[in-house]
């Protein structure tokens, strides 16, 4: 009994709508819905269905989806298109039929109309079997009859088209086309795979199988990571161009210093017999060790000389290692000449000459191209001879058979040789005869007849060559020659084959020119004429002002000063000893006074030139320390005391007393250890180094106390004084040897009253609301505060609660709170409300902004800072009188692990909570109140910080060593207070030899320049190559981007509108590039504009402004180097040197040698094509199906268990991250013609086409991300990556090599010739960066390194991707 159909399942059918009303809802009367079917059945009587019914009713009956229609208006009026789709239940895909019209249809005047004939259409298509025409409207009957006809024509010229379009399931239909040509991919992939296994390699004549591979070559295959053939076949893929190969193989030619002599500093035994069973000659190894001093560079040397068909079967170049490029030719006569005559060993070169010299005769060519290797002319006269050269082919044939004999064409013979030691029928002399033959030579060609075996071209134009001088100097010529010629040849081929001579001829090598320039500029470093100082005038100046008021005011105030009560003891034990140690409470005034007390006793004894130097961890004490001190001494700052900093020097011929950072020191005196020069000028007049803060134990400090202790014996008048608040001073009684002199000063601070967070929270009675609701109390012993979390609103309560106590005392003073880093000092003012002037403190502010701190508040308001631990010592905010200590910190701590640098927040150490403390009590009585137990700080926090040496990267530190000729790093380290793990030191010698700083532990070129710039490592190289390579400009703006950090602002709110900024500004060259255009854009605005300017382009003021003042520090740093002109840039260089500042490839190829190895290689699925009207389109891939894969640093560290590579996730805030929409999926709008084929139009996106993105960080949160990226070609990361190893695991197989490894991780498709042009560029490279800065010109003339940067300069950007 058939089921009663529900009402709910019942779809109804499509509404009959008047012409214009296609898309309007709302009830239609009856009056508009007749007036409708009148205009479809064009017949006012008629009141059956209509088509639209029949077929909605016809596809509800088959279980497929509601029909749906297109409309496209033409010129002519509308054509309706049917849209079937149907949900496969098993897949639950959603398929679909777009039912295009055929010729048959007509336009209609309305869309109501054209809906109804599309209707008719699709219900000819899949039922034109039934009679449903017989229920049709007059009119579409006529129409059913028209394409019955066609149908009827269709299956009659091609059956299969007709089953396929006019079937009753269309959908079956489609799973039925895919099964047959998935079945039939299947088949030719399967073909594919047994040509490939049933293809035989061709055997190299001469060249013997290896022997013994895996005994020989074992250690070096051993070494290696193997990867499977599956790796290697979805890996990238690189083939150079054949002008660009060319254009390399040039430049190396012409410069290229094969040994590694110079970077290695000595030799090394090489296996020679290694080589010989990869598969090379004997001879041709032997060679290649007369040039080469290692293993891989003999390798790379036998590689690069030998040609390409006569290289052994691992290197020979594999037919995927290429680009086909499949080209139609228009003339086959010519491509088959070409090819025949090629068979005798000429290049297409050769032989394109001899046409345009000949002509197409193929006779006259084969004699042309024999001519050119000899210079030999005769003076023969006598007539051509047809019937000498017939007798002789006669003679031939009685001699050695019809068999071996051919005669091609009329006036050619092709001769079968049987040479000694070879097998019969393998080669053969092809012979065109020559004019006046046997006066002339006639063309000889060897030919391989055997497609098994092949002979390298110049073997075969070498055996042709001695035989055309056997020919000449035994005057053969005027009598029958062939026969002589086989004789010689089947006697001599072996010995030629087995000894063809020398690859490298000896020739003049080229010098390189010294630089020519018409720059008066003599010198690399600027040397600045000091001006001498006038001792009188000092003495007179300093006499002057102590008799001052203000003078003896200072004094009077200095006196309060602990420090000032042993004044005579410190300058007694400072003088007395060559090292010697003060450690000072806090408010002792050890910072300020002791350097004075040193000076006016100098000035007491007269001595007007000695000067002293103190330094300071950071920019903002440095330049604080000289702001008061030179108030003190009632003078200006920059005169009697100044300071220098990164960037900055407020110093005159004058000044006395310098404060500088640790990291300037360093910069100051770092060749001395080296140079063993004791006539540096620093050291001309410096009487005391004083080194403060010395229990930070900062990297710079430490590194400077191991200088330090080695200069003394240098110069016996130095004094070095170390100062310290809280310090063990055991540590430096070891590290000194016989102890050190120890002078400690009391600190001037009032009582501090100490409050724990129990005393708060009971005080507070601080409660928090639950997610249900409910309020409690919490305890200071709980895991919440035990794991150190900051609770934002007990702090603002607290706040409130202080300024409350404060007020009722009458007390203006000001609250400091400590918090460890930027964002929570954001999260904690935004909490605090009311009467407060709150302020940040932390080192990136700006020198006017932290100066602030130091003002009154406005009338009626406290004065709340909230500060890093910058605050905790040297910076003193005169009216703090309550503290409030989270007792948190944040500090870099590098894992060796994964080979990353991370801020890690922890609990600060006890020393550093003491420094906080003591901040409070400077002026009166003060409170401490510690968000953490008393518990909490004497069982978990330590006693005092991790040295800096011991958890950071030591990559700026390996260098400067290396620069001072230290050969052993870590043993120098050694003699530090604390020396640095081995792992930690390592991993800064791995680094620095990817980046190319180091090669054999030796500092490259580009490592030498690198450790004079006071830089990062990435910023630097980025700078070096920006004046290398003619953008400077740009490279200042990313060198300067990657330290100050993203300026874009974006936040969940507006996140989608920075999208859109920021792609506007990257034109598809990645994250990093829509910065520089957008500062680049942001200088050129009128300084009044520009504010409104960044707020609209979600832009941050503080940060483009950081962007522009480290510019501006790069710049005086390569200034002072003499890398550009001390005017940069306006300089008439200033163009020169910005050249290619524009040039994106250039730039993102820079951006990839700063930044590697934070590389990702980019694994796009297979493609997928559409049919357009230009015939089938690539389809963008969907960007969740893009895979990115980056190097496992535990990998590197220990390759066990472990693969080379780990996935990561671009991050959604790159101008590259796109989540495009799959075609037919609600996307943009198809194009059609009338056909109903897509129009396809480009568009521009930024869609990813590189296979390699450079990334500036990575972080985990629910997956590895990668952020700030760039895109980079495959040939940037070849040229700019990290080392290339050659894979040999297939030696043993006798296949060619599957290419390279990149730094132990990254497999790179390629033929192994094209990797030892890239490495053999790569070292031309760093030559051509020592010639340019070796003696920095910027108009220079300097044939070498222009040259070879054109060189790189052109294939850059002629291999885009």
């Amino acid at each position: 009994m058939a089921k009663k159909k529900s009402k709910q399942t019942q779809t109804p059918p499509p509404r009959e709508t008047p012409s214009g009303e296609t898309g309007k809802k709302g009830p239609i009367d009856a009056a508009t819905r007749k007036a409708g079917r009148t205009a479809v059945a064009q017949s006012s009587s008629w009141t059956g269905k209509l088509p639209g019914s029949l077929l909605h009713e016809h596809c509800q009956k088959q279980k497929w989806q509601k029909v749906e229609y297109d409309m496209k208006k033409t010129k002519d009026g509308f054509i309706g298109i049917a849209k079937l789709s149907w949900k496969n239940p098993k897949t639950q895909e959603t398929m679909e039929v777009r039912m295009v019209p055929s010729q048959v249809i007509k336009p209609q005047e309305t869309a109501l109309e054209a809906r109804h004939y599309a209707a008719t259409y699709a219900l000819h298509r899949i039922a034109s079997d039934k009679n449903i025409h017989m229920v049709l409207p007059t009119n579409h009957k006529q129409l059913w009859a028209d394409l019955e006809a066609e149908r009827k024509n269709l299956v009659k010229q091609d059956p299969e088209k007709a089953k396929r379009e006019y079937c009753s399931d269309p959908f079956s239909m489609i799973l039925e086309q895919r099964k047959i040509q998935e079945k039939r991919q299947k088949e030719q992939e399967a073909k594919k795979q047994a040509e490939l296994k049933n293809k035989k390699p061709v055997i190299s004549i001469g060249v013997s199988k290896p022997k013994s591979p895996v005994s020989r070559t074992e250690k070096y295959v051993s070494e290696q990571m193997r990867f499977p053939r599956k790796v290697w076949d979805s890996t990238v893929f690189i083939d150079l161009k054949p002008e660009v190969r060319a254009l390399v193989e040039d430049c190396i030619r012409h410069h290229i210093e094969w040994s590694e002599e110079n970077i290695e500093g000595e030799r090394f035994n090489v296996d020679a017999g290694a080589l010989e069973a990869l598969g090379f000659r004997k001879m041709h190894v032997e060679e290649s060790l007369k040039y080469t001093s290692t293993f891989t560079d003999a390798l790379e040397w036998l590689i690069f000389h030998i040609p390409e068909d006569d290289l052994p079967p691992l290197f020979v170049k594999d037919s995927k290692d290429s680009n086909v490029e499949l080209t139609i030719s228009k003339d086959f006569k010519k491509e088959n000449l070409v090819k025949r005559l090629r068979e005798g060993g000429f290049s297409v070169n050769q032989i394109e000459t001899a046409i345009s010299a000949c002509g197409y005769d193929e006779i006259l060519l084969g004699v042309y191209l024999t001519s050119t290797l000899i210079d030999f002319e005769t003076d023969a006269q006598e007539p051509d001879s047809a019937e000498i050269w017939q007798e002789e082919l006669d003679g031939l044939v009685a001699i050695y058979g019809d068999d071996n004999i051919k005669l091609p064409k009329k006036n050619i013979a092709e001769i079968s040789l049987r040479p000694e030691g070879m097998d019969e029928g393998l080669l053969a002399l092809k012979v065109y005869k020559s004019p006046n033959y046997p006066q002339t030579l006639p063309g000889l060609h060897l030919v391989v007849k055997n497609s098994s075996y092949k002979l390298a071209n110049y073997i075969k134009i070498s055996i042709i060559t001695e035989l055309l001088f056997h020919i000449v100097e035994n005057n053969v010529l005027g009598m029958p020659i062939i026969f002589n010629c086989i004789e010689w040849l089947e006697k001599n081929i072996l010995r030629i084959v087995e000894n063809p001579g020398p690859l490298v001829k000896t020739s003049v090598k080229r010098e390189r020119k010294a630089a020519e320039s018409t720059s008066s500029l003599k010198t690399t470093k600027r040397q600045r004429a000091k001006a001498s100082r006038d001792l009188d005038r000092l003495s007179f100046d300093y006499a002057t002002r102590i008799q001052l008021c203000e003078y003896k005011e200072m004094v009077r105030q200095r006196s309060k000063l602990p420090a000032w009560h042993k004044k005579e003891q410190l300058v007694s034990v400072i003088n007395s000893n060559r090292a010697c140690l003060i450690t000072g409470e806090t408010g002792s005034g050890k910072s300020t006074q002791i350097v004075q007390f040193i000076l006016d006793q100098l000035n007491s004894q007269n001595d007007f030139s000695t000067n002293i130097i103190c330094t300071q961890p950071r920019r903002i004490s440095t330049i604080g320390l000289a702001d008061r001190v030179s108030e003190e001494r009632v003078s200006t700052c920059g005169s009697e005391v100044g300071y220098i900093i990164r960037g900055e020097n407020k110093t005159c011929k004058d000044t006395r007393i310098t404060f500088v950072t640790t990291g300037v020191l360093l910069r100051m005196i770092q060749g001395i250890v080296s140079n063993k020069d004791a006539s540096n000028t620093i050291f001309e007049n410096l009487g005391y180094i004083f080194v403060d803060e010395v229990h930070e134990r900062s990297v710079d400090g430490d590194f400077l106390l191991i200088i330090l202790k080695k200069i003394l014996k240098m110069y016996p008048k130095l004094k070095v004084v170390l100062m310290s608040a809280t310090i063990d001073i055991s540590v430096f009684d070891k590290y000194f040897g016989s102890g050190v002199s120890h002078v400690h000063i009391e600190g001037r601070t009032f009582p501090i009253q100490d409050y724990y967070l129990d005393d708060i929270l009971d005080d507070l009675q601080f409660t928090v609301t639950m997610r249900n609701g409910d309020q409690i109390q919490p305890k200071a012993d709980s895991k919440y505060f035990e794991l150190g979390n900051i609770n934002y609103d007990l702090i603002a309560a607290l706040v409130e609660k202080v300024d409350a106590d404060l007020r009722a005392q009458s007390n203006s003073g000001s609250i400091l709170i400590f918090l460890p880093g930027v964002m929570e000092i954001s999260k904690c003012l935004a909490k605090i409300n009311g009467p407060f002037w709150t302020l940040p403190l932390h080192s990136a502010l700006s020198s006017k902004d932290q100066k602030r701190i130091f003002r009154s508040p406005p009338q009626g308001k406290r004065k709340v800072v909230a500060s890093t631990n910058v605050a905790e010592t040297s910076i003193t905010i005169p009216d703090a009188v309550v503290v409030i200590d989270t007792g948190r910190v944040k500090s870099i701590h590098f894992d060796s692990a994964s080979n990353s640098t991370k801020l890690v927040e922890s609990w600060a150490s006890q020393a550093e909570c003491g420094q906080r403390r003591g901040r409070a009590g400077r002026i009166q009585n003060g409170l401490c109140y510690k968000l953490f137990t008393k518990e909490t700080e004497t069982k978990t926090m330590r006693k005092y910080p991790i040295p800096e040496i011991k958890r950071t990267r030591l990559e700026n530190l390996y260098l400067v060593v290396k620069s001072m000729g230290i050969k052993n790093v870590h043993e120098f380290l050694k003699m530090g207070l604390d020396p640095p793990d081995v792992e930690n030191v390592e991993s800064s010698k791995q680094l620095l030899t990817e980046m190319g700083a180091l090669h054999n532990d030796n500092l490259t070129k580009l490592g030498s320049y690198l450790s004079t710039l006071p830089t990062d490592l990435k910023s630097g190289k980025l700078l070096l190559f920006g004046v290398l390579f003619k953008c400077l400009d740009s490279c200042l703006t990313l060198a300067a981007i990657g330290v100050t950090g993203n300026p874009f602002m974006v936040r969940m709110e507006n996140s989608d509108e920075v999208k859109k900024v920021q792609n506007k500004f990257s034109k598809g060259y990645g994250d990093f590039i829509a910065i520089l255009n957008a500062f680049n854009e942001y200088q050129n605005l009128e300084p009044k504009i520009q504010r409104r300017w960044l707020e609209e382009n979600y832009l941050s003021y503080l940060t483009m402004n950081e962007i522009q003042s480290t510019r501006t520090q790069y710049i005086s740093a390569l200034q002072d180097l003499g890398f550009i002109p001390m005017d940069y840039p306006k300089s008439q260089s200033s163009s020169i040197l910005n050249k290619n500042s524009g040039n994106y490839q250039i730039l993102c190829s820079l951006v990839c040698s700063s930044s590697y190895p934070q590389i990702a290689r980019v694994q796009y699925p297979d493609p997928k094509y559409m049919a357009s009207v230009a015939g089938s389109i690539s389809i963008d891939p969907d960007a969740k199906s893009i895979k990115f894969w980056i190097r496992n640093e535990k990998y590197i560290k220990n390759h066990d268990d472990q693969l080379p590579a780990t996935r990561a996730f671009l991050h959604p805030s790159s101008t590259l991250f796109n989540v495009k929409t799959p075609a037919g999926s609600g996307g943009e709008p198809l194009v059609e013609d009338e056909n109903g084929n897509v129009i396809f139009t480009p568009t521009k996106s930024n869609n990813l086409t590189s296979h390699f993105l450079t990334y500036g960080a990575s972080h985990t949160t629910t997956k590895l991300y990668i952020r700030d990226v760039t895109p980079v070609s495959i040939l940037a990361v070849l040229l700019f990556g990290g080392s290339i190893s050659y894979d040999l695991s297939t030696v043993s197989s006798g296949k060619p090599s599957p290419g390279i490894v990149m730094g132990q991780w990254l497999p790179i498709r390629t033929w192994c010739k094209n990797a030892v042009l890239i490495t053999k560029l790569r070292h031309l490279l760093d030559e051509a960066l020592n010639e340019r800065f070796r003696q920095p010109h910027y108009d220079q003339i300097n044939e070498f390194s222009d040259e070879v940067l054109r060189t790189v300069e052109k294939i850059i950007t002629m291999e885009l991707k």
